[in-house]
């Protein structure tokens, strides 16, 4: 029974009780939608086989789409109701199965009925961010195949309906036909497939039609991107953002019109931090800090670039903000973020199997098939959010720092995952700390160049992002170029995987050591970007931005401008001696 309220006015519902309590089956049908979606979902089926009445509210569309499917698995019985729930409206429900029916994993292998599954995917993610494509995407190990089977009749889908029912065609269907069709090289046909896409809606079709036409240097198509961009800007989709700002910037020509659109793909930038607590279960970080740069070592070996690495991290921080995890199923979570941010971002993907593989064969093949829909089910389908690597890259662009330069801000941008989490600091100012810290290792460069300032509209002097500096380059000193507190493995190794990854000795790319300031140096230029007139209430001459402290034996060798070409052969790394993936 609930209790109502003591005071003399009594519900529509009361049906003239004699006290002011009701049973549960009094209240409306909207009220009791309410309660039964902030129930688990063993108790919700316990609710369901009360009566019909329940059982209808528990199946509606309006409570199975706000269920959280995350923690279950669809195996054994609970098969029936995650096929029900994803019929009913559950995303999560509808990814995990359509998974499990592409890849046979406790339940027949069904490509016909995993398509179904797939397209009720789209249909319920709506027309942001496309995800089917990830699963189903090539290599093909036959045109007979499953994933194959599956693209077809999504093609075919699509091309029924185009000539007379273009309003049946989800659009997130025609996005995966066209990514599929882009991967393969078939650019001409996938063309096609994007255009519809982006007409019906798409965010991400337009996005990827402006990338193409940039590529192939179709003037006329990117004026049609660029149409469809802006009409689809709102709500704001991180892809379409980026692709707006990487046309407002490609001119360099500061325009009103175009330093607005990147400001604001900066704010989008910052609107998308969840902002949320780091895992208890790692306290200090150092789980995630080895895991990280053991995932960088599977990068090299399989040479995906920083964008992959930064989107790998994304999803893991993602992941341990919103799910439980155990010790003994985090390198898993790892090595499962990794295949879906390649099969997103590199044309060579890690499979299931070699994932499996690269664990040591510590976790069966089902445990990553799982786990990776675990993975798409909680990031419902919005794999991208904008990271300081996306903004950095902007910023490479605009001021155009030299080789060196730019290799070495590539560097940080990995190195300061394994120490700062994705939601810690906003991505702009991130990234602009990231700028001025790597500018450094350019005795001609400017730390935070007038076209920068001009663009963003962050100043030099702004006092966060002088914090920003101050804490990125503690992390980065302290926590991997200081000997004494570098972080070890079980073995007692020295975990360097992101600077090996990095480091090009016949390019002149030596390791940081070589080119960091001192604190103390590190503190005079800080102060030097900061005009006379502005005073800081926080600061003052007896507290500078970096605290002095015991830096290690290499801080003595190290010189605030020294040229990366000048670097001692003695302290450069001598080869590589990492550990094996």
């Amino acid at each position: 029974q609930l209790s109502i309220w003591n005071s003399g006015a009594r519900p529509p519902w009361s049906h003239n009780m004699a006290n002011a309590s009701a049973d549960l089956l009094d209240l409306p049908d909207e009220i009791l939608s309410l309660v039964c979606i902030h129930l688990g979902l063993q108790d919700l089926l316990r609710v369901a086989q009360v009566c019909r009445r329940l059982s209808y509210i528990v199946w509606s569309v309006s409570v199975q789409s706000k269920m959280d499917y995350t923690a279950f698995r669809p195996v054994g019985p609970r098969i029936p109701l995650f096929m029900k729930a994803a019929e009913n409206g559950s995303l999560t429900a509808a990814i995990k199965m359509g998974l499990a029916i592409l890849y046979g994993e406790g339940v027949a292998m069904n490509p016909l009925q995993a398509t179904r599954i797939l397209m009720r995917v789209e249909r319920l993610a709506g027309s942001s961010q496309p995800s089917a494509w990830t699963l189903i995407r090539g290599p093909w190990s036959s045109l007979t195949c499953s994933k194959a089977v599956i693209f077809n009749e999504m093609r075919k889908h699509v091309d029924e309906n185009a000539a007379l029912h273009r309003e049946a065609i989800i659009p997130g269907v025609a996005f995966t036909v066209a990514k599929v069709l882009l991967l393969d090289e078939k650019v001409e046909e996938a063309k096609h497939y994007l255009l519809l896409s982006a007409q019906l809606g798409c965010q991400d079709a337009a996005a990827e039609l402006y990338r193409v036409a940039t590529s192939v240097n179709d003037s006329a198509l990117i004026e049609t991107s660029i149409e469809l961009l802006g009409r689809l800007a709102l709500p704001r989709n991180p892809n379409v953002m980026l692709a707006l700002a990487n046309h407002s910037i490609s001119s360099r020509r500061p325009t009103p019109h175009a330093v607005a659109t990147y400001r604001e793909f900066l704010s989008t930038a910052t609107a998308s931090r969840s902002g949320t607590q780091r895992c208890e279960l790692d306290e200090g970080s150092k789980m995630r800090y080895v895991l990280l740069d053991w995932l960088a070592e599977v990068c090299d070996l399989k040479k995906y670039s920083t964008r992959t690495f930064l989107l790998t991290t994304s999803l893991l921080d993602r992941y341990t903000q919103l799910c439980p995890i155990t010790r003994k199923t985090y390198q898993l979570l790892g090595i499962s973020c990794l295949v879906v941010a390649a099969r997103h971002s590199e044309g060579d993907v890690v499979t299931v199997r070699e994932a499996a593989w690269l664990t040591d064969n510590s976790f069966a093949l089902d445990d990553v098939i799982r786990t990776v829909g675990e993975v798409l089910a909680c990031a419902q389908g919005r794999m991208k959010h904008l990271t300081h690597g996306d903004v950095l890259e902007t910023f490479i662009t605009l001021a155009q720092p030299t080789q060196h330069t730019t290799q070495v801000l590539r560097f940080l941008a990995e190195l300061v995952v394994l120490h700062i989490p994705h939601w810690r600091f906003n991505p702009a100012t991130l990234a602009a700390a990231i700028f001025v810290l790597g500018s450094l290792a350019d005795k001609c460069f400017a730390c935070w160049p007038d076209v920068l300032q001009q663009w963003t509209g962050i100043a030099a002097s702004d006092e966060e992002l002088l914090d920003c500096v101050s804490k990125l380059y503690t992390a980065v000193w302290v926590g991997d170029l200081n000997s004494e507190e570098r972080v070890r493995d079980i073995r007692g190794e020295t975990l360097q995987s992101v600077q090996r990854r990095h480091f090009n000795e016949q390019e002149g790319y030596y390791a940081p050591s070589q080119w960091l300031p001192t604190p103390s140096t590190l503190d005079e230029v800080l102060y030097s970007m900061v005009p006379i007139h502005v005073t800081f209430p926080n600061r003052s001459a007896s507290r500078p931005f970096i605290k002095s402290r015991s830096m290690g034996p290499t801080a003595s060798r190290v010189a605030c401008w020294t040229s990366p070409t000048q670097a001692p052969p003695s302290t450069a790394p001598s080869g590589r001696t990492g550990r094996s993936a």
